[in-house]
């Protein structure tokens, strides 16, 4: 439809006046392009779309002051301008294709890039799914070892108890040989002082033995040394009796 009077990217000129670019309408009126799109709002002048996205701006050949008033047109003047307003519409209706097709295309980027997005989320899922999975089992593994080492908690304080009763056992065994020990050696040196004692008593019995024969001995002759005096006294009292 561009063959049909579209406008181009700069310029397309009417009878009077050209579609431009505020960028072209600023070269054009050496002034910047902030100041042609103020003037443009003040003046109300008509804008469009162009075809590669940037805004048009119709500029007239005279650059009124404000825009003409509408009046009544001859038959022979509205030709040109029924022209213009068709080439317009064409001109729109070339955009509105253009911007539809864009639309359309960015619409099935969108639709790509949304099923892209719920295949990601699909994918996302399914890996959240087989995580939990995961975590589940590695819960599941850790409350087996954790009560598997609560067991080993246990069996080893048991361990360490029997232990400890296997210890105070052997050092009340070990006690119990000292004292056993103890009272043997006491029993030994008993013994030995009652063997002592008993070869003093021994050795005493043989002196006291020894000296009672001694007194025997000593008293067997006294008695026989009174006997022998008590002979002598009679002898002697008896020959005294007798005259001898």
């Amino acid at each position: 439809m561009s063959s049909l009077g579209g406008p181009r990217q700069h310029a397309e000129c009417e009878p009077d006046g050209a579609w431009l670019t505020f960028a072209a309408a600023a070269e054009r009126f050496g002034i910047g392009a902030d100041a042609v799109r103020m003037r443009a709002k003040r003046l109300g002048w008509r804008t469009m779309p162009g075809i590669d996205g940037r805004t048009l701006v119709w500029v007239e050949g005279t650059a009124p002051e404000r825009p003409p008033e509408r009046e009544e047109q001859s038959p022979e003047h509205a030709a040109p301008l029924l022209s213009k307003a068709v080439a317009a519409l064409e001109t729109a209706v070339t955009l509105l294709g253009d911007r539809l097709a864009g639309a359309e295309a960015r619409a099935g980027t969108e639709r790509e890039r949304a099923e892209a997005e719920r295949e990601r989320a699909t994918r996302a899922e399914q890996a959240s799914a087989t995580e939990r999975r995961r975590a589940d089992g590695l819960r599941d593994r850790l409350n087996t070892m954790q009560e598997q080492l609560s067991d080993a908690h246990a069996a080893l304080q048991a361990s360490a108890s029997a232990d400890a009763r296997a210890d105070r056992a052997e050092a009340d065994r070990a006690e119990e040989r000292g004292r056993a020990d103890r009272a043997e050696a006491a029993t030994a040196a008993e013994r030995a002082r009652a063997d002592a004692l008993r070869e003093r008593i021994e050795v005493l019995q043989r002196r006291l033995t020894a000296r009672q024969e001694v007194v025997d001995a000593a008293e067997a002759t006294r008695k026989a040394e009174d006997a022998r005096r008590a002979r002598g006294r009679w002898a002697r009292l008896r020959a005294a009796w007798q005259g001898e």
